[in-house]
């Protein structure tokens, strides 16, 4: 039996304490709700959650689908998605993309340059030797992988570039 067959089973009190506990806690999750994301923020992300996401043919039908839900100018962006012909699949293009998405959520969020410096090293912040860590573990990889803490370039690039402070 799965949970949403014990949902429906539930009856009077229990039902409604159960959707009011749910509720209280659905509601603490630090979601944006899509409407309240502006519209060119909003394309912004599409763009970059398309190109992330449909690189193979296992997604035609999810692509076809948000092609059809473009206006014609997003369109003429994404040509592939209405061919059909995923976006190649490249480790570097990719890093560049969700980097973007995390300064634009970020940015969503209400952070500014500071705030998204700390959260990426707080070193970066505070002075070495600060005693709060926050991605350790991927810097330290990033730093013996590239010679550099990647991630933070990339993050800290696109934050420039989309002047969000």
């Amino acid at each position: 039996m799965d949970i949403l067959n014990l949902y429906d089973k539930l009856k009077g009190s229990y039902k409604d304490y159960l959707e009011s506990f749910v509720t209280y806690f659905v509601k603490q999750f630090p979601v944006i709700p899509f409407d309240q994301i502006p519209v060119d923020l909003q394309w912004e992300i599409t763009r970059r959650v398309a190109e992330l996401t449909y690189f193979n043919h296992d997604l035609d039908g999810w692509a076809q689908e948000l092609f059809d839900e473009l206006t014609p100018a997003q369109r003429q962006e994404l040509p592939m998605l209405g061919a059909l012909q995923p976006f190649p699949f490249n480790p570097e293009r990719r890093a560049v993309l969700q980097t973007e998405l995390d300064a634009i959520i970020g940015h969503l969020y209400g952070l500014n340059t500071e705030d998204m410096r700390y959260i990426l090293d707080p070193e970066d912040v505070c002075d070495p030797g600060c005693i709060n860590e926050t991605f350790r573990v991927l810097k330290d990889n990033e730093i013996r992988q590239y010679g550099v803490y990647r991630t933070k370039r990339l993050v800290m690039d696109a934050w420039y570039r989309f002047k969000f402070d």
